[in-house]
């Protein structure tokens, strides 16, 4: 019960965080793809936390970006999509308002090279 409405509770200040800037701006965030629940609650990341972020977007838990510089951002779109990525390296490049980001565009770094993943309403595809 506590998880989902702390879910909620994420998920309804999305808004007031794009509220926070009267425009948006275009910029590239780069990190480790994270689950905000648990990191927000407990300071979750890494590969060991990989299979429970993944688990927790797939139950709608909000995804996030965590940059080299401790910043994390939320991003406003289906985090079901992102699952598959979780604690990977990841490249958003969309609007930014404080610290939610509306991505456009998503590249994944693997084997050391940065591979494109195709987006459809701001979130990769589920194979259902």
């Amino acid at each position: 019960m506590l998880r989902k409405m702390f879910c909620l509770v994420v998920l309804a200040s999305i808004p007031a965080l794009y509220a926070a800037d009267a425009q948006p701006k275009t910029a590239t965030v780069e990190g480790e793809l994270i689950d905000m629940g648990c990191y927000t609650s407990r300071g979750a990341t890494g590969e060991e936390h990989a299979s429970c972020a993944a688990r927790c977007m797939e139950n709608a838990t909000p995804a996030g970006v965590l940059d080299s510089k401790g910043n994390t951002y939320t991003i406003a779109a289906s985090s079901k999509g992102y699952s598959a990525y979780a604690a990977m390296t990841v490249r958003l490049t969309g609007a930014v308002r404080g610290s939610a980001i509306r991505p456009e565009k998503m590249e994944v770094k693997k084997d050391g090279d940065w591979q494109e993943v195709p987006l459809k309403w701001g979130a990769p595809e589920t194979k259902e």
